[in-house]
């Protein structure tokens, strides 16, 4: 096992030299860092918990990431647009 979700370690997955790996979106990360600083900057309450997940990759969902696998890939996009509701973009 490892963890991060790095694009080689999700490749070891792929090619079945390790189980699984406990990744993180760093895009989705960075989305939610952007969101918590702008509200300080513009005196708004903080999110308590802003639902950043982990993601267990595994020899059923590795392909996910790509091939070869890619930085936060493999984790779905609804963030995206759930950031731009939020924040009035859409």
């Amino acid at each position: 096992m490892t963890f991060n979700g790095t694009p080689f370690a999700i490749g070891f997955i792929q090619q079945g030299k390790i189980e699984m790996d406990v990744g993180e979106n760093l895009d989705w990360i960075g989305h939610g860092v952007v969101d918590a600083e702008m509200r300080v900057l513009c005196g708004l309450p903080m999110v308590k918990d802003p639902h950043i997940p982990l993601y267990i990759f595994d020899q059923a969902n590795a392909d996910t990431a790509g091939k070869p696998p890619q930085p936060s890939t493999g984790y779905g996009d609804a963030y995206i647009a759930g950031y731009r509701k939020l924040w009035k973009l859409q």
